[in-house]
């Protein structure tokens, strides 16, 4: 019992560092298009990888957690700690409410269907049809990737509560929204570029080419390496 306890406290800490990152692939590319069309106008090209990072990150997180319970095959294969292997009694034994747990193991199961051709053909691997053009690999939906998530959350909850007689708190703990604020920041930027633009075209037009805007100039230590 002692070893399922402890490989339970594993996953849950593993999950809680999915859902941090969930959080904020959620709130910046989630809920609100107005937030999309900002980053967009900001810099598209610079979001668009901050998006593919946090989905490849969070892709092998759910797969981490929740993947297959063996890597390999033959001599070589190892066994893998996730939600599933605390279903193997020749490691853990029976233990009371492994019943129910298995029954949202299965429910995380059905949720992987549509996230492992990303995972398998795009970020554990290069697939050959895909590297060539001849296929394009279909992006998991935003609602794919949350449903996965919050299965998992209720599997670790079942566990927790028939493990340990216990409630976890799997939101994550820590400053909230912080990358909101960063977006504000980036609206309020641009607003005043665009004012000082517009307060530069009205000065010119009265003949005044030396218009100085309020804002400080860049430093060098900004692009120079």
């Amino acid at each position: 019992m002692q070893d399922l306890k402890r490989d339970l406290s594993i996953l849950t800490n593993d999950y809680v560092w999915l859902r941090t990152h969930f959080s904020l692939f959620h709130s910046l590319f989630g809920p609100k298009r107005e937030r999309i069309d900002l980053m967009n106008k900001a810099s598209s090209f610079f979001f668009v990888q901050v998006q593919e990072a946090l989905i490849a990150t969070i892709i092998t997180g759910i797969f981490r957690v929740a993947g297959s319970q063996v890597s390999g095959r033959g001599p070589t294969a190892r066994k893998n700690l996730v939600l599933s292997l605390l279903l193997d009694t020749s490691i853990y034994g029976e233990w009371s409410g492994r019943e129910g747990f298995e029954i949202e193991v299965n429910k995380v199961k059905e949720t992987l269907r549509p996230l492992k051709e990303i995972r398998h053909k795009s970020i554990a691997h290069r697939d050959l049809e895909i590297a060539r053009g001849e296929i394009v690999s279909q992006n998991p939906e935003f609602g794919e990737i949350r449903e996965a998530v919050e299965a998992m959350g209720a599997a670790i909850q079942v566990a927790q509560a028939k493990i340990n007689n216990t409630t976890y708190v799997l939101e994550p703990v820590g400053p909230i929204e912080d990358e909101l604020h960063v977006l504000d920041l980036i609206r309020i930027g641009i607003e005043i570029s665009e004012k000082e633009n517009e307060a530069e075209f009205e000065a010119a037009k009265e003949g005044n080419h030396n218009y100085e805007r309020c804002y400080s100039e860049r430093p060098d230590w900004l692009f120079d390496d």
